[in-house]
């Protein structure tokens, strides 16, 4: 390998502490990761709750942002999973449409807020940097 290029599996290695974007879009994945990783942020995206679960074990996550209507376990009971593997967590669930009731019910679950699709990337860099500073300071 010519000196100063790196594996893909070395590219693609997250750092310890991480952003979390899930989502079973992988263009909405890949828009949130490019973002976030152009801020400065680590980051592992997920497409399942499965992935997500497994990335948690691997990773410490300070900050998820979640879709609020996943296959098979939704957003807010990934929200719940996340949180008692990672109490410190801050999540965010994200969805196109909100039903009434709903951002209550993701508060409930322990998320920071419910946050209406399309939402601008400014916003998630910032509540990410928010999320990464503080736990790096130690809350």
């Amino acid at each position: 390998m010519e000196p100063g290029l790196q594996s893909l599996k070395e590219w693609n290695v997250a750092p310890p502490r991480s952003v979390l974007v899930v989502d079973d879009e992988s263009a909405v994945c890949h828009v949130m990761r490019l973002a976030l990783k152009r801020a400065g942020c680590g980051v592992v995206t997920a497409e399942s709750p499965e992935e997500a679960l497994a990335a948690i074990r691997e990773h410490t996550c300070p900050v998820g942002f979640i879709d609020l209507n996943l296959p098979g376990m939704n957003g807010i009971e990934l929200c719940r999973a996340i949180r008692a593997e990672q109490p410190g967590t801050v999540t965010y669930l994200l969805t196109g449409y909100a039903p009434e009731g709903a951002a209550a019910e993701c508060r409930a679950a322990g998320a920071a807020d419910l946050l209406i699709k399309p939402v601008d990337l400014k916003v998630l860099i910032a509540l990410a940097s928010e999320a990464l500073a503080a736990e790096a300071g130690g809350g």
